[in-house]
């Protein structure tokens, strides 16, 4: 059985504020423990058009309102906001949305009727963010090797050097074989 995501539900009086300012249906703010922590804001739209009303000054306010709780570099860089819609989002609106750069990711979601509860919360999580929902049944041995008809590539097989001098070493060697063929071309050029 796959273990849910662990996740601390914070900022709960701006989560307040933004439902009543913004006709939301809900907003949570979550931290989850991922590495150095990672902040996630979760808005929940009746309709399409509150949506693209609002999208954009709920990301500017969260992001003046959350940019002083972050307790690092990777918290700043790593901030997610999940804008969830009941009804369906046209896929210009979903792009626009998804594909603006400032302050969070974005992630769109059209037609979600669940409520924003732990198992939902987490399931999104889950699903767009870490990935642990994936399930990889058969992994197979594959032969990673390779071959060149390179000068180069011929030169580093047949030495396998490894200290700096044999480096240096086969540097010169290949500079020399590399302007031994130069010319040979030259001469061959002027046939």
């Amino acid at each position: 059985m796959k273990q849910k995501i662990s996740y601390e539900v914070v900022q709960v009086e701006l989560s307040e504020d933004l439902k009543t300012s913004y006709n939301l249906e809900d907003a949570q703010v979550v931290k989850i423990q991922i590495i150095n922590g990672l902040y996630i804001v979760f808005y929940k739209f009746k309709k399409e058009a509150t949506l693209v009303k609002n999208w954009d000054n709920l990301n500017s306010v969260v992001a003046a309102e959350l940019s002083s709780t972050f307790e690092n570099d990777y918290e700043r860089w790593n901030l997610y906001s999940f804008y969830l819609c009941e009804s369906s989002v046209k896929p210009s609106v979903k792009y626009k949305i998804e594909h603006d750069k400032y302050s969070s990711r974005k992630i769109v979601l059209g037609k979600f009727d669940s409520n924003l509860d732990g198992d939902s919360i987490s399931s999104l999580i889950s699903k767009y963010i870490t990935n642990d929902d994936l399930v990889i049944k058969d992994v197979e041995d594959v032969d990673v090797s390779y071959s060149s008809e390179s000068i180069v590539y011929g030169l580093i097989e047949s030495e396998k050097t490894s200290n700096k001098n044999e480096i240096e070493s086969l540097h010169f060697k290949l500079l020399l074989m590399l302007r031994e063929k130069s010319n040979v071309g030259e001469v061959s050029n002027e046939d």
